[in-house]
């Protein structure tokens, strides 16, 4: 019986020439063997085999159907491989032999033997002697698993072509014993994907400025300006880009001094507007004075009143679930300097206000959820249970102070008391920032002074005298720009000394 030719190229399918509809979705193999199935049973008589001959992007494979059933068969070799083989036949005068008559020389197991080795290798299995009791193919009915089989065997098999002219079967018990032919190839792992080498997206970075000139004519130059940024104002642009430092967790600043009217309160709220304003808000300022804490008195209220008293009452009502803006019921927004104040109550005496440890760690615990800087504005008696427990939350120290003698010795004391104590707050003084400020004309100059500091702490730092520091309310825009910039040099002293 004549042959028939299928083809399936993606989803163009042809039997015999003819174009086969392939509907959207649809497998076209599927399409393929059912239009195949159907043209046998039109053709062919009842026992009688039709033979095709498949082609695919994976090579030619041979395929026999015979009263409904599929089966795999032997296309003999073409003009082309006749001409080359030795068979002494001319070329197509055999047809296509069918894998599912044992009385032809070549029977189905021996076809499908020579096309799938027992381990499922490509090479075809050599000739064995002839069994006349060797079983025909199997066959596989109508079903989704036809399609799936049939696929895997082309697709095992793209380079193996049948040797030509009759091959003898293989034994029965070489059939039994091998893999089925038409198992699924193993599957093979993905082959691990290289990323490209480059980027469309520039990564953004503020850098620390390059310095200025210092000698020769583009040194003078750039001392005013020209030609490019000053010393003056590459310093000022580096100790910018170190106070507006984000570090990977909150940090606790104490301000600390056990006489008063050294100028705690000034600093811990300049500082907090500074590393507000430069490092995108998040700054509390935590007025630790249970004796007529002054925070209070010298910043911006909000209508509610509220103090650390009311946010210690409200403990016991959080469950974890707060967010930041539950805090506004408590603290206290600076408008312009953009930070917090959770103030104390300056009505009350100490004693009525004290905190144990257990009610100080669970505050400290709440705001570093919110706040990434937290500075403790602390008292002057350096004994009670909150400044203790303060220095144990700060990760900086900074010990402000006049120029007169009193308020100088007093930060000596302070950190001299801290050192010999050892552990954490002898870290601190060592690691500590003194600010030397000018509060009053009559008093000695801050220059005359801190150099008699030098060596009890990491750094010493001056602030010359401004009538602004002296206001009811502090606000940084009032400074004075050499104010300003010194009170700058100080944020960016503390910063360089946190570690992230």
């Amino acid at each position: 019986m004549a042959s028939h030719h299928l083809t399936v190229f993606g989803n163009e399918v042809a039997l015999d020439g003819r174009s086969i509809d392939v509907p959207a979705g649809a497998n076209p193999h599927t399409i393929a063997v059912r239009a195949a199935k159907e043209m046998a049973s039109a053709e062919s008589k009842p026992g009688e085999s039709v033979h095709i001959e498949v082609r695919n992007d994976q090579g030619v494979f041979p395929l026999v159907i015979t009263d409904g059933e599929v089966s795999a068969g032997r296309v003999e070799p073409t003009a082309s491989d006749a001409g080359s083989a030795d068979t002494g036949e001319p070329a197509n005068s055999r047809g296509i032999e069918s894998a599912t008559e044992p009385s032809r020389a070549e029977p189905a197991a021996g076809t499908m033997q020579s096309l799938h080795s027992a381990e499922g290798a490509s090479t075809p299995r050599a000739p064995e002697p002839a069994d006349d009791d060797a079983p025909a193919a199997t066959g596989w009915k109508d079903g989704g698993d036809i399609v799936t089989s049939l696929r895997s065997a082309w697709a095992a098999n793209a380079e193996v072509r049948p040797l030509p002219g009759p091959q003898p079967a293989a034994k029965a018990s070489d059939v039994s014993q091998a893999t089925p032919v038409f198992a699924p190839p193993e599957p093979r792992a993905p082959e691990a994907h290289q990323p490209f080498d480059h980027t469309f997206i520039e990564k953004h970075r503020t850098e620390t400025p390059t310095p200025a000139p210092v000698g020769g004519f583009a040194g003078v130059l750039a001392q005013f300006g020209i030609g490019g940024p000053s010393q003056a104002q590459q310093a000022e642009e580096a100790d910018k880009i170190a106070v507006s430092k984000v570090w990977t967790r909150p940090k606790g600043i104490a301000v600390a001094n056990g006489k008063g009217g050294s100028g705690k309160t000034p600093t811990s709220l300049y500082l907090a507007a500074m590393f507000a304003r430069l490092g995108g808000g998040m700054v509390l300022v935590d007025d630790n004075n249970t004796f007529r804490g002054a925070a209070g008195w010298q910043t911006e209220n909000a209508a509610h009143g509220a103090t650390k008293e009311d946010l210690i009452a409200a403990l016991p009502t959080f469950d974890g679930s707060e967010r930041a803006a539950d805090m506004a019921r408590f603290t206290h927004h600076q408008t312009t300097d953009r930070y917090d104040v959770l103030q104390s109550r300056p009505q009350k005496l100490a004693r009525d206000q004290a905190l144990d440890d257990a009610e100080f760690d669970a505050i400290q615990e709440l705001l570093r959820r919110f706040y990434r800087v937290v500075v403790f504005d602390s008292g002057n008696d350096e004994s009670a249970p909150n400044w203790l427990r303060m220095i144990h939350h700060s990760d900086a120290l900074v010990v402000p102070t006049a120029t007169t003698p009193k308020h100088c010795e007093s930060a000596k004391l302070l950190l001299e008391a801290l050192t010999a104590a050892g552990g954490h707050g002898a870290e601190l003084a060592r690691n500590a920032v003194i600010v030397v400020s000018h509060a009053s004309t009559n008093d000695p100059a801050p220059e005359q002074v801190a150099p008699r500091f030098e060596g009890m702490a990491r750094e010493v730092l001056t602030i010359p005298h401004d009538p602004a520091m002296a206001r009811e309310w502090l606000r940084w825009d009032d400074l004075a720009p050499r104010t300003q910039r010194a009170w700058l040099a100080v944020g960016a002293a503390i910063a360089r000394g946190l570690e992230d």
